[in-house]
């Protein structure tokens, strides 16, 4: 084999396992080497509820997602159903459905929680191109299954780019109807209620009395 011909080969074999690593192997790096769940060392607490070897016994796995902002035509001011639109959607949705079901999936979370901002440009779209992308999410992260609620716990606020703000989108009142979570306040609590969490559609918290008086209820 001629010299051009090794460093053509070799070239070509860079090459693809930077394709490999980038499009499938780095995926797995986050569960295989670089993160963990953090260990409760035992010396720093006295809690009756740990165990021999420094792990809580009532601990509660969470994984925190946000911000996924999924391509839409507002994104690039492309075309609706262009080819290019459809094209940049299907690669980064499958980009953030790996990173999901191999990054963070492995981990075996008990709850997951979806902090908005699901959409790029969601109070600029139609009905129809808002139930799209809903459908489009779902797909990503598995939500149009039984399987994953049957093994973790999800939760889900939206965000000014799924519904906009209140003083925004008051002459546009049905995008606020889009969803049935906004408005109100949530409280998460862990198993043995040890760390309490309130969830609430702050981007619809314009004179929401009603949602205030609950918060400080919660926290008194």
């Amino acid at each position: 084999m001629k010299e051009h011909e090794k460093l053509t080969l070799l070239l070509c074999l860079i090459w693809t396992a930077t394709i490999l690593y980038g499009e499938m192997f780095s995926f797995y790096m986050p569960f295989l080497f670089s993160c963990s769940w953090p260990h409760l060392s035992s010396s720093s607490s006295s809690n009756p509820t740990m165990k021999g070897k420094g792990y809580a016994a009532d601990y509660v796995k969470v994984a925190v997602i946000a911000d996924p902002q999924i391509m839409d035509k507002t994104s690039l001011r492309l075309p609706s159903k262009s080819l290019a639109l459809e094209f940049v959607q299907f690669y980064t949705d499958l980009f953030m459905r790996r990173a999901f079901f191999s990054s963070i999936l492995p981990f075996k979370p008990e709850v997951i929680l979806f902090l908005g901002d699901y959409f790029d440009g969601g109070p600029y779209l139609s009905d129809d191109e808002w139930q799209e992308s809903l459908s489009r999410l779902k797909h990503m992260f598995g939500l149009n299954t039984e399987e994953i609620h049957s093994i973790v716990k999800v939760y889900h606020l939206p965000g000014n780019h799924d519904i906009g703000y209140a003083t925004l989108q008051s002459h546009k009142p049905e995008v606020f109807t889009r969803v049935n979570i906004k408005n109100e306040v949530y409280v998460f609590r862990t198993k043995h209620d040890l760390v309490p969490v309130l969830l609430f559609a702050s981007c619809a918290w314009n004179d929401c009395d009603k949602e205030k008086k609950e918060l400080k209820q919660e926290k008194d």
